[in-house]
């Protein structure tokens, strides 16, 4: 979702390109004010102050709450809740002074300069205009708009424009009587344009109002300009045009500004630069901005040389003299001529399309550099020419979004993709979404980008988007040179440069995804025609040669090929060898998620977490390749896996394996049976809790069938965890109790297992709890699993704070599993950690710390699939938004919490969210509803046996000794025995009623 906020002028507001209304005026104050602040916490207070003064409302805290609630939802989660107060996430929100400060930074061109102060509507954050902090604000982003206004005008007036320029520049001085720089360029502007006397007398305009008004004379540089101006001072006449033979631009340069700046330092220190980069990555138009931009440094010229059109190495000389008017005279030979020509000049030449004619053109540019001392040669090419002292600049393709992050013209690739489809189709806005998708798949490839962009007039972004599968056929231009009339023929220029098994190679690489290492090009690539020694090399050359992407640093290197590289090599490989080459891959990816399973209850696991996360496209792409070959392999693949998915998740994409897994698994060996579906118990920890007591019992069964004694304790460990989240505890600890006498003593890490599903079983004792935790703490430590060691530590922090024995100890227990998991690289135990650390913090009475932990849990946890969590983490938010004070927010989610629940039939959460409900019934004055659901309540607490601490015990019993008060105790028992008498079902309904009447 993208959202865009302009504050330069009157707050305007659009989400995904529609306008929205934030609301009343003290809504959209905020909003500004929050704007104002964004990326920084702005404290309840300060907002206070912002909107009110010195005078504010009693219930001004409590709105500011409300503002916020209502702002969420046409901005979502781009509003923050912090320590003490809120923030915008700036990640999250294009806001149009952002923009303007971008654009305006370094040194922008005319045009950038005149479409950024379009961005100006008005005085910025006029909603704050009687605040100190938005006037401030105002009058520094004034400041930077008049500079940039005087940036334009001296740009125009070097550009040869200073006649045009004069009258704005009087309205200007008017305006701005006291400012120098505006009185300099009037001075210079009326001289260009040949009137002498009036820039002078401008000066003298200028001395009157400062001594009269100030009482100071102008500044030593205005007064010498002022004798320039009387000596006709050549410096002041405009520069001579420059030398070159560049071409003149047809479209916007978009992007590479740290690369033009690099370039920049790079050609004043080095005489040799190649810029390398696979095709259609933009280094010609790269290689011929950084020129224009450096023409004052080049007196002698800089000209564009452009070897695609030379078909022999004898054409390389001819090619070079030709833009320089260098030719043949007489018997003198082109090679001594164009030396001489170029042995006291400096230019530099722009050397374009090097590499299919890389060793002429190396060894000119050789002799040019020791012959011609001054010479500097910018060269493009997809492999380097190896002279000595070059200087290799990688081009990469430009930046563009990833799956998760907020799409927006701030990421290059899809600034470049939207101004060429506004300059095709003269629309403003494309769907986030699409577009993001679009750059994605293209790599951020300018040339696939700028024909992909030509495509949507007659396509549209979705059909565009959905016909990228075939890419070569879609992007393709009926202008151009022939290599860049279609996207096919831009790589086969490179492909066609490749030696033969180099071109076997880079084909096979096309059955990776998502990049690879060496081993594994070795293994899966290296058999005939290609053998196994040559592979290191022939990986390395298609390196140089930018066909392949080296990632990584000196000591571990990891290979990629761009998507649209990845597909040509795809179309071009060998059908007969699909079958092999598939096998080997998906052999090579089983080998390493077998070894990986045995070391990811050790001390090496964040290393082999690591791993897997890096190959998780591959191993991906192995498992669709089993599911249609072999249900073992594909069986052996998920049982592999199954530790990764539970600890890094996501949750949902393994329980979707496990389940393909088991449905083919008949006829298998049945022990890989049992342990397929003892991970697949596992995993659906997340869903409805007869998912996973399903798995476990058809595990059990086959495990006694064929005497698995191994198996069915393991087994029975997972149907104990599923009747424990269903919070059916007697039956989870008598299920322990055979499990316990099957695993015996050989495995360390099994014990701890067991004690901590069992302490987790034991939650409505907490002495035995803590005490079997703790048991599981030290054999997890022991044997250096620490990701089993984090899990602990947060079911520790919950049953510490549940019981209300230490919630200091919590706190400190919960941030522990949070740093653990960090540390070992967890994903979905770290969710889980923030959940308990955000409902201890509630119960510490730290609201909006708790309220930005629970959202960042939430977050994730929807990311992995993890619907029980899921719905804990809203029931949790809503609670934290009642203790502090704001049950509309409150309410908002419960109900989401509760319609969610009725799926997972998850019977403690939905107490805490129908308690939830009661009290705000009970708060808002509808204490018949109030009374029933706390019936209701306390009878399935008491059959689900849930203690409480005394603090929660004690506000209970006062909540309710004044409803009874206020009903009379007669009704109140009526009520209180009608809501005992409920369904669960029921109970909901009644919670979910608008106007609920209990009668």
């Amino acid at each position: 979702m993208t959202l865009h906020v302009n504050v330069l002028g009157p707050l305007e507001l659009s989400v995904e390109g529609e306008a929205v209304d934030p609301g009343s005026p003290k809504a959209r104050a905020l909003l500004v004010a929050l704007v104002l602040h964004r990326g920084r916490v702005a404290s309840v207070e300060t907002l206070v102050e912002m909107l009110w003064g010195d005078d504010p409302p009693t219930t001004a805290h409590k709105s500011i709450h409300k503002y916020v609630s209502l702002l969420r939802r046409p901005l979502g989660d781009a509003i923050v809740t912090r320590t003490g107060g809120y923030m915008v996430d700036r990640e999250k929100v294009v806001v149009d002074v952002d923009r303007f400060e971008e654009a305006l930074s370094g040194d922008p061109d005319i045009e950038t300069i005149r479409e950024t102060l379009a961005l100006w509507r008005g005085d910025p954050y006029p909603e704050l205009a009687d605040t100190d902090a938005g006037v401030a604000e105002a009058g520094r982003l004034g400041e930077i708009r008049l500079r940039a206004i005087e940036a334009l005008l001296a740009r125009h007036i070097e550009a040869g424009r200073a006649a045009e320029v004069v009258g704005d520049l009087e309205t200007l001085v008017t305006t701005h009587p006291y400012r120098e720089r505006l009185w300099a360029l009037l001075m210079r502007a009326l001289y260009r344009s040949g009137r002498q006397s009036e820039a002078l007398g401008a000066f003298a305009r200028l001395r009157r109002v400062l001594g009269e008004e100030l009482g100071i004379d102008p500044s030593p540089e205005l007064r010498t300009l002022e004798e320039q101006i009387l000596l006709h001072d050549p410096a002041l006449a405009p520069p001579a045009p420059a030398v070159h033979n560049l071409p003149a631009t047809i479209t916007s340069f978009i992007g590479r500004d740290t690369e033009m700046e690099e370039l920049g330092r790079l050609l004043a220190t080095t005489r040799l630069v190649t810029l390398l980069g696979p095709a259609g990555s933009g280094k010609t138009r790269l290689a011929i901005e950084t020129g224009r931009s450096h023409l004052g440094r080049f007196p002698d010229g800089v000209w564009f040389i452009d070897l695609a059109p030379a078909l022999s190495p004898d054409q390389v000389l001819e090619s070079i003299a030709k833009p320089l008017g260098v030719g043949r005279f007489g018997e003198a030979e082109l090679g001594g001529l164009l030396f001489g020509y170029l042995a006291e000049r400096g230019p530099l030449l722009i050397v374009d399309n090097c590499e299919h004619l890389v060793a002429k053109v190396a060894e000119t540019v050789r002799t040019l550099l020791e012959r011609c001392p001054r010479l500097v040669v910018l060269a493009t090419s997809r492999e380097r020419l190896g002279v000595t002292g070059e200087t290799i600049f990688d081009v990469m393709p430009l930046p563009y979004p990833g799956v998760d992050d907020p799409v927006s013209e701030v990421y290059d690739a899809v600034r470049l993709f939207m101004d060429r489809v506004r300059s095709v189709t003269g629309a403003g806005e494309g769907t986030p979404e699409v577009v993001g998708e679009i750059v994605r798949r293209l790599d951020g490839i300018p040339l696939a980008l700028e024909l992909a962009a030509a495509r949507v007039r007659g396509l549209g972004l979705i059909e565009l988007r959905d016909h990228l599968d075939d890419r070569f056929s879609i992007l393709s231009s009926p202008t151009g040179v022939d290599r860049h009339q279609t996207l096919q023929a831009a790589v086969d220029w490179s492909y066609r440069l490749l030696g033969v098994p180099e071109q076997v190679l880079f084909r096979r690489l096309s059955v990776f995804r998502g990049g690879f290492d060496l081993d594994a090009v070795v293994a899966v690539c290296g058999f005939e025609p290609v053998e196994p020694r040559t592979v290191p090399t022939l990986l390395s050359d298609l390196v140089d040669k930018s066909l392949v992407t080296a990632v990584g640093g000196a000591s571990r290197v990891r290979y990629n090929l761009l998507e649209t590289l990845r597909e040509y090599a795809a179309q071009a490989a060998d059908p007969s060898e699909s079958t092999r080459l598939r096998d080997a891959h998906a052999g090579h990816f089983l080998e390493i998620a077998e070894n990986a399973q045995r070391f990811l209850r050790g001390p090496e696991q964040r290393e082999w977490l690591a791993l897997l996360r890096t190959d998780h496209d591959n191993l991906l792409k192995a498992l669709r390749w089993v599911a249609t070959t072999s249900p073992e392999l594909l069986a052996r693949f998920t049982i592999a896996l199954s530790p990764f998915w539970d600890q890094v998740g996501p949750r949902a994409e393994g329980h979707e394996w496990t389940m393909r897994a088991i449905e083919v698994s008949a006829g298998l060996d049945p022990r890989l049976r049992v342990d397929l579906q003892i991970e697949a118990s596992n995993l659906a920890s997340s869903k409805n809790a007869a998912v996973p007591r399903g798995y476990a019992l058809g595990a059990v069964d086959e495990a006694r069938a064929i005497g698995y004694r191994l198996g069915e304790a393991r087994a029975l460990l997972a149907l104990a965890w599923a009747y424990a989240i269903d919070a059916r505890t007697e039956e989870a600890n008598a299920i322990g109790v055979e499990a316990f006498e099957l695993l015996g003593d050989d495995d360390p890490w099994e014990q701890g297992l067991w004690y901590e599903r069992m302490g987790q079983a034991s939650f409505k004792d907490p002495e035995r709890s803590l005490e079997m935790l703790g048991r599981a703490l030290d054999i997890y430590r022991t044997v250096g699993d620490r990701s089993r060691e984090a899990l602990v530590l947060y079911k520790v922090a919950e049953q510490l704070a549940g019981s209300g024995r230490d919630l200091e100890g919590a706190l400190a227990h919960a941030r522990s599993a949070i740093e653990v998991c960090e540390e070992v690289g967890n994903i979905h135990d770290g969710a889980h950690a923030r959940l308990e650390y955000g409902k201890v913090l509630r119960r510490a009475g730290r609201f909006a710390e708790a309220m930005a932990t629970l959202e960042e849990a939430l977050a994730e946890l929807t990311k992995q699939g993890d619907e029980r969590c899921t719905l804990r983490s809203l029931t949790a938010m809503g609670i934290t938004h009642l203790d502090a004070g704001d049950p509309a927010a409150a309410r908002e989610l419960l109900t989401i919490s509760l319609q969610q629940g009725r799926a997972l039939e998850e019977q403690r959460t939905t107490r805490t969210a129908l308690a939830g409900m009661a009290r705000i019934a009970a708060d808002t004055g509808d204490t018949a509803q109030a009374v029933t659901l706390f019936g209701f309540v306390d009878e399935l607490g008491s059959r689900l046996d849930i203690p409480a601490s005394e603090v929660s015990q004690s506000k209970r019993e006062a909540r309710l000794a004044t409803l009874a008060e206020g009903l009379g105790h007669a009704e109140f028992d009526r009520l209180w025995e009608m809501g005992q008498k409920m369904t669960i079902e029921e109970a909901v309904e009644l919670a979910l009623a608008p106007s609920p009447t209990v009668l």
